[in-house]
């Protein structure tokens, strides 16, 4: 029994090579089929891909087992051996995962921070760097409680990193993987320098100074400082912890290795004595007499820790592993070197003999140089020693441990027919390409740059390339999306815009041409369900501990999860939301939960939740804006928001008995109790939601079932009392469930992954996105407080630098058709061009080396331009310039590549049109259906139609007009703006000033109404002492009024219908007395020329209403605004529906097309009306209405786009895009401005209807 190597460069062929091996297994015994076979894989991704290749080509992969690493397979070697349940126990112990050793270095140095100062007198001197630093990241924080809590999560971090530290070292600094001198029973090695753990296990320091390759005089200037700190309390940790769990693994694998070594004697023995082998039943016969499986495969390596690899060779002595080993090149390649380090070694020997020999001549300094060990040491294929660094160094371990007998190469011998091909054989047979050699075909398209703006973009642009590539496909090679994988550097930052380009179109009214479909999975992230379930669970007990906001509870309320707890549907959530809103709720819980935010004289706590609450239930029984027991009741409540009144108060209930959890106070429970009451807690969730709360309840359980091992009597990992804050368990729960989705698996669609999760897997098309510089390689992947980074490197050492490097070309290499590559080359903001990964640009020149320019007599440097990137210009066939919008006509162009054409095309082509006559304004009447019915319209919405017309123009289109302005406020007010102030004095009008007029008769009420109760305005006055002023400010402006008012009355009001035309009536306002001549009535708005319109209708209506004839010339409408009052006289009922017909005839007019005559512009300014030339009454300041129109500038505090009197609005932006607003504004006014609005400003005999008086 012995190691047997397969290598090859076609993993394909490695499977090939699996599957025999397992059917020559089943020839010999039918009954093998079942039994197990055990293969190592160095991921999931590539078992889950193995196992579908298995079970495609001998049609069953059952009782195939599969181990993550060779350390896997060493623990279940381990339990093969060692049958005996003591050792099976103790093997459990030692196995232990992160998590627990993680709570185990937390558990022994929390006690060192418990204090808020540090104590160098009760914290070990080697342990004085480590837990200093902890407190100096809470030195700064004011509350000892925040102090506290900030000190256990950099704790915690500490322990999480150290344990990643850990585990790295058990790994490649565990062991001695010298060889023992033959003889020497006690064998201790002399030049050891991975055996760091044993050292620290019998509390020996490391030579610092001899591991980092530094004698005693280059220590200060070379060695960092912090190093022997580091080793001092790296040391302390692991003798102090887990000296003993590393003992106990040395006896373990002491003793396998004799109980191997035992067996095998016996087996000898029995041999020489001429005794058969035992009978074993038919399940048993793939084990040998060791218990060892007859035969171990280990299928592809991307990381060979030294130690693990001289476990697998000894091991290899006692059955038969057959090692199925990807290589790159078939060649030997273990000593090569990259080019780009042999160039700078050279260039450090050479200063370094100049130094030495000050007079010393070129020729003795090249001599001296070919004689080194770096010039034999060749670098053959730069490419391949560049990028495979980690490759090689497998390479060589294996050759070191082997010294390559029994390798049988299997390497293709196919010639290649495209530049990816090419650089694939190349590679294999390792010969650099000769310089500009290689004849790029035109159809080629194996390779290929996407240069574009954003992240965005790259997936727009990837979104139709694969809809042309899947498309190209044909009857005898087709191409399926299970074909295709897509890697990038940041896949959680990128989801969302991968859900967003390649969302599912199917159920839309579209064809299949115009959004074509496909599918997509994201490996390696954590469903959009289980993200959801988690948040909605965990915000109900996290949601409490900020300020609390309306919005954040929005967004919470807003999870399925949650609608389904409380059986809530989207629209029942939105109306308890608005009512929360109108109540008052702004932000905080309640009183309670307010004290932690507020100063100690500060006693507000209006605006909470609670207070909402209150309001609402109250208003239950109270509809009315009345004040009860020291609460206001809310008027708005509905017979039908009972049921949502109910349910807030459920939620209310539930949130607040969940408030304490996350404080310190609750830190007195164990973490086996805060795991039972977390899972109590998850249980309405699974009940209302299911299979999403599964997921999480699984892992809640998998690490409870962890802690409870741990803590059992055979292991005592952990005291039965340890604790941890609710917040670091709720955190670990989170890392375990997103751990749970990193493991990336090949998928049945396109597979979007994080790059090096999926290696080592053949696809068609690999795709590497977001090549940026700063992105790729990945900076921020690099380990803390790592030992290994700062002294000298050992064969075979993991850097996550050459992973990124590594996973790039085992892309390149497993690219069976085509590689794409997609980098941000232009600033999305200023166009300017930017330089892609150092990774890419290393690529682009190797191609621009190997690749034959068009024109034999143009330098081989030659530079082209394409759309603003420099590049190579033989390289020009490869490159893919994309414009910044997907619509953008050079997109389009025939001399691009073919894009697909989706709903962008149509917009493109449009733009490219130059044919037809561009016309000032929409010249065609939008069609509105003549109603045959009678219709009621209100009133007051047709007045503001017809005074901002844009508002009827989208009403008639169905078009909504959504702005931010005017969503529900989310801030509780600290300083009431215009409309707050207008909506106190409203309340103030209400409640005060009309009430008083209206019920002046009333002498027992009499003072009540003159003492305004501040508690009725309490939903709208700011917090704070804020208040006081405003309230004081508010009444002196209502004795203002009553001042104006001088003793007269408010009129009553009521509604009629009026019939304007036979199939239209109005349900208008008018005085409840209609015998009345006077009709007076407040506004707490100001007197602005809209207000001014308003009135004028109101008055028009009025009379026409009471349909005097000639006469009610004696009739007074008159309005008392907060600055001025509206007076509106002088007209008959005759004339009023002569003016109101003309009225009419624009709100017709305006639902067929854009009317520009906006109340709030055409009476900005007096008016003063002239004939023109053409002897048409017109304004005299039409200029000047015609500047404040266009104007696009804001002043005076009120935004362009709030301003109905300028085309900047968001409503007349979006109806006049693309027309010509100064000349609808004039057409406008000559067809309209004089019949609507002369008679306001003067009539035949000069005198003014509409007057706007102090």
């Amino acid at each position: 029994m012995a190691i047997q190597v397969i290598q090859s460069q076609r993993i394909e062929v490695l499977v090939d090579c699996l599957i025999e091996q397992l059917k020559a297994q089943q020839s010999t015994n039918a009954l093998s089929v079942l039994q197990e076979r055990h293969i190592v894989v160095p991921d999931p991704a590539i078992a889950a891909w193995l196992k579908q290749q298995i079970a495609e080509k001998i049609s069953i992969s059952a009782n195939i087992k599969h181990h993550h690493k060779i350390v896997g397979l060493q623990w279940k070697a381990y339990e093969w051996a060692l049958p005996n349940e003591q050792d099976r126990e103790r093997i459990k112990g030692i196995n232990m995962p992160p998590l627990i050793m993680q709570w185990r270095i937390y558990n022994t140095l929390s006690p060192f921070i418990a204090s808020d100062q540090f104590d160098a007198l009760t914290v070990p001197e080697d342990l004085h760097a480590l837990i200093q630093r902890v407190y100096d990241t809470s030195r700064q924080l004011p509350d000892l409680q925040k102090r506290a809590s900030k000190r256990q999560d950099m704790l915690y971090w500490i322990a999480a990193q150290v344990t990643r530290l850990f585990t790295n070292y058990m790994g490649y600094r565990g062991s001695c993987i010298h060889t023992p001198d033959e003889g020497v029973e006690h064998w201790v090695c002399p030049h050891c320098d991975t055996d760091w753990l044993r050292a620290w296990s019998q509390n020996q320091p490391l030579n610092i100074l001899q591991l980092a390759g530094l004698k005693p005089q280059q220590a200060e200037e070379y060695l960092p400082t912090h190093a022997s700190q580091l080793e001092h309390w790296q040391r302390w940790l692991w003798h102090h912890v887990f000296q003993k769990d590393f003992n106990d693994r040395q006896e373990i694998d002491n003793k396998f290795w004799f109980a191997l070594s035992r067996a095998e004697d016996q087996r000898q023995q029995q041999f020489d004595l001429g005794f058969d082998e035992p009978e074993m039943e038919d399940d048993e016969r793939h084990q040998t007499h060791n218990g060892l499986p007859e035969q171990i495969f280990v299928f592809t390596t991307l990381e060979l820790p030294p130690a693990q690899l001289k476990f697998l060779y000894r091991l290899s002595a006692f059955t038969d592993v057959h090692l199925l080993y990807f290589n790159p090149s078939r060649e030997y390649w273990a000593d090569m070197v990259d080019p780009v380090w042999k160039d700078r070694y050279n260039l450090k020997l050479q200063q370094r003999y100049i130094e030495r020999n000050p007079k010393v001549t070129s020729e003795q300094i090249q001599a001296y140089l070919n004689t080194t060990n770096a010039e034999f040491r060749e670098s053959q294929h730069s490419l391949l020693t560049r990028l495979g660094k980690r490759a090689r160094d497998n390479f060589a371990l294996l050759v070191n441990m082997s010294g390559g007998d029994g390798w049988e190469d299997l390497f293709p011998e196919d010639e290649p027919t495209s530049l990816l091909g090419q650089i694939q054989y190349d590679i294999m047979t390792l010969e650099e390409p000769v310089a500009h050699e290689y004849a790029l075909s035109a159809e080629d398209h194996s390779i290929q740059f996407h240069v574009c703006h954003s992240s965005l973009r790259q997936l727009e642009v990837l979104r139709d390339q694969l809809v042309h590539w899947l498309a190209a496909g044909t009857a005898e090679e087709p191409h399926h999306p299970s074909d295709v994988l897509i890697l990038v550097p940041n896949l959680k930052e990128l989801e969302p815009h991968i859900r967003t380009v390649f969302s599912t179109t199917r159920g839309l009214k579209k064809t299949a041409q115009d959004l074509p479909y496909i599918p997509v999975k994201i490996a390696g992230v954590v469903s959009q369900d289980v993200e959801n379930a988690w948040q909605a669970f965990v915000g109900r007990i996290e949601i409490s501990q900020g300020r609390f906001t309306a919005e954040d509870f929005h967004d919470w309320l807003n999870l399925n999860a949650v609608q389904e707890l409380y059986q809530l549907d989207h629209v029942q959530m939105e109306r308890m939301m608005e009512l929360l809103i109108h109540a008052g709720f702004r932000r905080g819980l309640d009183e309670q939960h307010m004290m932690a935010y507020l100063s100690e004289k500060d006693r507000d706590y209006r605006y909470t939740f609670k207070f909402a609450l209150d309001r609402l239930v109250l208003g239950v029984a109270i509809p009315k804006h009345e004040v009860y027991a020291g609460t206001l009741s809310f008027a708005g409540v509905l017979s039908s928001d009972f049921e949502l009144v109910q349910t807030l108060i459920r939620i209310y209930r539930d949130i607040s008995a969940r408030r304490d959890w996350l404080l310190p106070e609750a830190n007195s429970k164990t973490v086996q109790q805060w795991f039972q009451q977390l899972d109590a807690d998850l249980k309405p969730f699974i009940e209302s939601s299911g299979r999403a709360f599964d997921n999480i309840r699984s892992v809640m359980r998998a690490v409870s079932q962890r802690l409870y091992n741990a803590q059992s009597d055979k292991v005592q990992s952990l005291p039965e009392n340890f604790q941890l804050p609710l917040a670091l368990v709720l955190k670990e729960i989170q890392k375990s469930i997103d751990a749970a989705a990193e493991q990336s698996e090949p998928t049945g669609s396109v597979t979007f992954a994080d790059i090096g999760k999926i290696r080592q897997v053949p696809y068609d098309l690999v795709v590497l996105m977001n090549m940026d510089s700063g992105k790729f390689p990945r900076r921020d992947q690099q380990l803390p407080f790592d030992l290994m980074e700062l002294l000298k490197p050992v064969l075979g050492d993991r850097s996550r630098l050459e992973d990124d490097k590594g996973a790039f070309l085992d892309a390149l290499l497993f690219a069976r058709k085509s590689l794409w590559m997609f980098y941000n080359g232009f600033d999305v903001n200023d166009g300017e061009s930017r330089e892609p990964s150092s990774v890419l640009y290393e690529f682009s020149q190797f191609l621009a080396k190997m690749i034959r320019p068009d024109l034999l007599d143009q330098p081989h440097d030659a530079m082209t331009d394409l759309d603003g990137l420099r590049v190579p210009q033989q390289l020009s066939p490869l490159y893919q310039v994309h414009p910044l919008q997907p619509f953008d006509p050079n997109g389009f162009k025939a001399g691009n590549p073919l894009r697909f054409k989706d709903q962008w095309f149509a917009v493109a082509e449009h733009i490219l049109d130059q044919t037809g006559q561009r016309q000032s304004w929409i010249n065609r009447d939008y069609p509105v259906p003549e109603e045959t019915d009678v219709r009621v319209l209100d009133g007051q919405e047709w007045i503001k139609d017809v005074v901002f017309p844009a508002r009827l123009y989208l009403k008639t289109l169905g078009v909504a007009s959504v702005y931010t302005g005017d969503q529900l406020p989310q801030q509780e007010p600290l300083l009431l703006d215009k409309l707050q102030q207008y909506q106190v004095r409203e309340l103030l009008q209400k409640h005060y000033v009309q009430s008083q007029t209206l019920q002046s008769h009333d002498v027992e009420h009499a003072a009540e109404i003159h003492e305004p109760d501040i508690a009725l305005f309490q939903d709208v006055l700011p917090v704070g002492h804020t208040r006081t002023g405003t309230w004081k400010i508010s009444l002196q402006e209502q004795e203002q009024l009553l001042e104006r008012l001088k003793g007269r009355s408010i009129t009553p009001i009521t509604q009629q219908n009026l019939a304007i035309e036979d199939q239209l009536l109005l349900n208008i306002t008018l005085p409840e007395d209609i015998q009345t001549t006077q009709w007076l009535s407040c506004m707490a708005s100001s007197a602005k020329p809209k207000r001014q319109t308003q009135t004028w209708l109101e008055y028009l209506l009025w009379l026409s209403y009471l349909d005097l004839g000639n006469e009610g010339t004696t009739h007074i409408r008159e309005v008392i605004c907060n600055d001025k009052s509206i007076i509106c006289k002088g007209l008959s009922s005759d004339q009023a529906k002569q003016q109101l017909t003309q009225w009419l005839g624009l709100w017709r007019h305006a639902q067929k097309r854009p009317v520009v005559l906006p109340a709030a512009l055409v009476r900005q300014d007096k008016a003063n009306w002239v004939a023109n030339e053409q002897g048409q009454v017109v304004l005299e300041n039409m200029s000047k209405l015609q500047e404040k129109w266009l104007n696009n500038h804001s002043f005076g505090g009120m935004e362009l786009e709030s301003d109905e009197a300028n085309c900047h609005h968001r409503d007349w932006k979006f109806i006049l895009q693309q027309q010509a607003p100064d000349a609808l504004f004039e057409l406008s006014c000559t067809h309209y401005a004089e019949k609507l609005y002369r008679i306001m400003d003067e009539d035949e005999t000069g005198a003014k209807k509409l007057e706007v008086v102090k």
